[in-house]
């Protein structure tokens, strides 16, 4: 659709009732539609942070120095295995460390056992991969986001309402610190059940 076929505020409304996957899509449709959505601007946070809220299970807001787009589009936009390099669209296997991560166990193996790579499970059985060439980076304090990757990965793998009705009793009760255990117990837990293997560390 073009510019001048449509006006900016019915775009603007139309993009109220949007997920963030569908935002990404009209990205790619459109020069203007990719100027706006993507130039960090007011306006591009408030389309973003509202599609937030029209996921079926609200995702948590960006951490500091991260925008929006940015924050959605990792989330949900399709980007290289970290091993075999072909796109994925699956979520983020850490998104401390911005590494997505496809559906091949081949690939997951790999990950697990290469000597580029290894994974550290704190003591309350958080995961994330450390590489080598991010050492540096990640040991000055450039990010250090595995809270609310733990809470990202919790909310985005609730696939019954009574699992993220618990949840957000739990987040209007806890202390950050406390949440961050209580989700990463959860998944702890889920895995050595086996009952599901979408909670992935």
């Amino acid at each position: 659709m073009a510019r001048n076929q449509c006006s900016l505020e019915l775009v603007l409304w139309i993009w109220r009732f949007c997920p963030p996957p569908t935002l990404l899509i009209f990205i790619s449709t459109c020069k203007w539609y990719h100027k706006i959505l993507t130039t960090d601007t007011h306006l591009s946070a408030l389309i973003w942070s509202r599609a937030r809220l029209n996921c079926l299970h609200q995702v948590p807001c960006p951490p500091q120095g991260v925008s929006e787009y940015e924050h959605a589009r990792f989330i949900f936009g399709t980007g290289p295995c970290v091993i075999c390099e072909k796109p994925t669209s699956r979520f983020p296997f850490s998104y401390a460390q911005q590494v997505k991560l496809c559906n091949s166990v081949k690939c997951f193996y790999e990950l697990r056992d290469s000597r580029d790579h290894h994974l550290q499970v704190d003591c309350h059985g958080q995961g994330s991969v450390v590489f080598k060439k991010m050492l540096s980076w990640l040991e000055n304090g450039a990010v250090r986001l595995v809270g609310f990757d733990v809470r990202l990965r919790y909310t985005m793998r609730c696939h019954s309402d009574a699992l993220f009705k618990e949840y957000k009793q739990q987040e209007a009760s806890l202390t950050s610190e406390k949440l961050n255990k209580w989700c990463s117990d959860r998944i702890r837990d889920k895995l050595q059940s086996g009952k599901d293997c979408s909670f992935t560390l």
